[in-house]
């Protein structure tokens, strides 16, 4: 069940979403902005995150997921970028740097991202293009950081990520219909109306 999410909107801009758990493995669609970015409880450590992309090399755009711990406090970010040759940030830990290992050449990528406490792996279509060991980092931000668990993340500013899934449930997010007075959020048959006017991310508690 849905803890928590946030979401934030322009105030000209704003949007009826939804938020559905769905069945056994399947692809999800994912539809962000930078006017919508929505938290989906997610236990990394037991879950691997799986992306699918279909961005070309040289695109610049961006897989990016920020983590979050049971606080809600952020343990950091995992960015892939689609640049010549791709690179990679993890916050707290890296600056941008070519990924050791360059992803197949297919257009149409999976990318399955794994955490442990010590370590951060990479996979696109079944090639590890990155095993990051957070101890080997010259921030000494790094470990302590990442040491947490994540159960929660986000898609934030993401211009790659056309879908994700997990292992034994998914979750869908899609943009059903634009309103110009009023946001609802729609979360297993309930509704929620936010008033216009808020130009700042607003995070929501549900049982």
């Amino acid at each position: 069940m849905l803890s928590s999410f946030a979401i934030g909107f322009f105030p000209t801009r704003l949007v009826l979403a939804q938020l559905i758990a769905i069945g056994p493995p399947q692809w999800a669609i994912l539809t962000t902005g930078d006017w919508i970015a929505v938290k989906i409880p997610w236990d990394l450590e037991a879950t691997p995150l799986q992306i699918k992309t279909n961005s070309t090399l040289g695109s610049v755009d961006l897989i990016y997921v920020n983590m979050y711990d049971k606080d809600g406090s952020k343990i950091g970010f995992v960015i892939v970028k689609f640049s010549s040759p791709m690179q990679y940030n993890i916050g707290y830990c890296s600056d941008w740097t070519d990924l050791p290992v360059q992803p197949p050449v297919e257009v149409e990528k999976i990318w399955t991202i794994t955490k442990t406490e010590t370590v951060l792996i990479i996979a696109c279509n079944n090639v590890e293009v990155l095993n990051y060991l957070f101890a080997d980092s010259s921030n000494n931000k790094c470990v302590l950081q990442w040491d947490g668990d994540v159960v929660e993340i986000m898609f934030r500013d993401d211009t790659a990520s056309d879908f994700y899934r997990a292992g034994n449930v998914t979750y869908r997010i899609a943009v059903l219909q634009q309103y110009s007075r009023l946001i609802i959020i729609i979360i297993h048959n309930k509704s929620f109306c936010i008033p216009p006017r808020q130009n700042r991310a607003s995070k929501l508690n549900f049982d």
